[in-house]
């Protein structure tokens, strides 16, 4: 039998490697330590990938607020899961909120595309509780008007991107209450410091039920270098959506499209983005309300394409 040339040989062997799908930051909130507080400082998971080097979740609230480990990780059939979760929320009178933020340790280059997902779910009691993911800078920057705020604040000033899965201002009624079902996509715009691009989309989310968010980020940009055509997409998928497509075969877009609860899509000259500097963010807040609401988040991932974020168990 004739032996291929060894570079071709070896050429052969690696070219499916550069083909495969490339999960890039990974949390599944399982702490290598069963008494770890999200509050503590400690390590947030023994699992975790893509993070800056000894990194952990950090917590800034104000007023009333939870942020903790849950030893209970959400799941969902026909996703590979892990862990715990991480339970956020607020209640009381006043302005409550809580950020919970660690930094990333990956980069992705201006003009790709990136994919990412996470598993949800609330428990809301008042439609002024509202709850996002989101990508920040970590830097003090000024906000939609003009004026300097802090990184990791209860403000969107410093954010790139935030995905938003309940009331917030993307749909009021007549006299300008939030409608509770209402979710959303903001993203930093260029070039207008603090300036935000939004578009929303009414779906009910129910109390207690788990749903599935995929997200992609088409063109990323660089810091300050503008995003002609970019494009930010937030599916919601529930447990039938998720079914639907493995019946169908490997997840892609095409098929994440075609099974939703809902698409919400936001696009021309915007600053979605990743890099070594931002931080991954999760948030809780609620204006003037009396009760508490709180959401649980588990399972996030970024990756290089659909698979990589949408893993089969």
């Amino acid at each position: 039998m004739k032996i291929p040339h060894l570079p071709v040989l070896l050429l052969a062997i690696s070219l499916p490697l550069t083909l495969r799908a490339e999960l890039l930051i990974y949390e599944g909130f399982d702490p290598a330590d069963s008494s770890a507080d999200l509050q503590s400082g400690q390590l947030a998971g023994a699992t975790s990938k893509g993070f800056a080097a000894d990194s952990k979740w950090e917590v800034l609230g104000k007023d009333d607020f939870v942020a903790e480990f849950s030893s209970d990780g959400l799941s969902m059939q026909g996703l590979a899961t892990k862990g715990g979760a991480a339970r956020i929320g607020v209640g009381g009178a006043g302005q409550g909120g809580v950020n919970v933020f660690r930094r990333s340790g990956t980069s992705i280059a201006p003009g790709s595309t990136i994919y990412g997902s996470f598993l949800f779910q609330n428990d809301q009691t008042e439609s002024r509780y509202l709850t996002s993911l989101g990508i920040e800078t970590g830097e003090e920057l000024p906000d939609e008007k003009g004026n300097i705020k802090p990184a990791h604040q209860l403000a969107d000033n410093d954010t790139a991107m935030v995905l938003t899965l309940s009331p917030d201002s993307f749909a009021r009624d007549e006299e300008g209450v939030p409608g509770r079902a209402t979710q959303g996509i903001k993203v930093g715009k260029y070039p207008t410091p603090g300036s935000k691009d939004m578009a929303g989309a009414e779906q009910e989310l129910s109390n207690g039920e788990t749903y599935l968010v995929v997200w992609s980020v088409t063109n990323t940009a660089a810091s300050g270098a503008p995003a002609s055509q970019q494009q930010v997409v937030m599916w919601i998928l529930s447990q039938d959506n998720l079914n639907a497509i493995r019946a169908g075969g490997e997840a892609s877009e095409s098929a994440v499209d075609s099974n939703n609860l809902v698409r919400i899509v936001a696009s021309k000259g915007l600053q979605g983005r990743l890099t070594d500097s931002d931080y991954l963010n999760l948030m809780a807040g609620i204006a003037g309300g009396h009760k508490r609401s709180s959401s649980i988040y588990d399972e996030i991932r970024i990756g290089s394409d659909m698979p990589s974020v949408l893993p089969a168990p």
